[in-house]
């Protein structure tokens, strides 16, 4: 999600720039805000939040950024670039953008699972774990 908002982000703040030319810092602000909120027309607006937000949130928060990115770089786009080779690693970056040149690992998680996935390129996935089989297979079912 990091880099998909990086990449929207860029592309939204590139065109709002270019359309609304010296009005873009009064209005930016507020077509973020909007898509924050995750509200979509028609049908899409009848899905879940969850669904709605994730949809929203590369042009919302990712364009918040990339404002804010530029902002520090006294506005050049050209040094938006610079986030494409060393780019955010997580959304909780894109949240709480802190400095362009501190960075914070993630932070790992434990979620119980018994093996790491090796690799899915084949089929079935290969897993690192002997004897680890699919939950189907450890589950008895055939």
């Amino acid at each position: 999600m990091a880099l998909k908002s990086v990449i929207e982000g860029d592309a939204s703040a590139v065109g709002w720039k270019y359309q609304f030319k010296d009005q873009f810092e009064m209005v930016i602000g507020g077509i973020n805000q909007t898509y924050k909120t995750g509200m979509l027309p028609g049908k899409a607006g009848k899905l879940p939040a969850y669904l709605r937000l994730s949809l929203t949130f590369p042009y919302g928060y990712g364009t918040d950024f990339i404002v804010k990115y530029l902002k520090g770089t006294k506005g050049e786009l050209k040094d938006i670039n610079n986030l494409f080779k060393d780019f955010p690693l997580s959304s909780e970056q894109i949240l709480h953008r802190r400095s362009t040149t501190t960075r914070r690992s993630g932070t790992a998680l434990d979620l119980g699972i018994d093996h790491q996935i090796e690799s899915c390129s084949a089929s079935p996935c290969r897993s690192t774990s002997p004897g680890a089989g699919s939950a189907r297979s450890r589950a008895g079912s055939p």
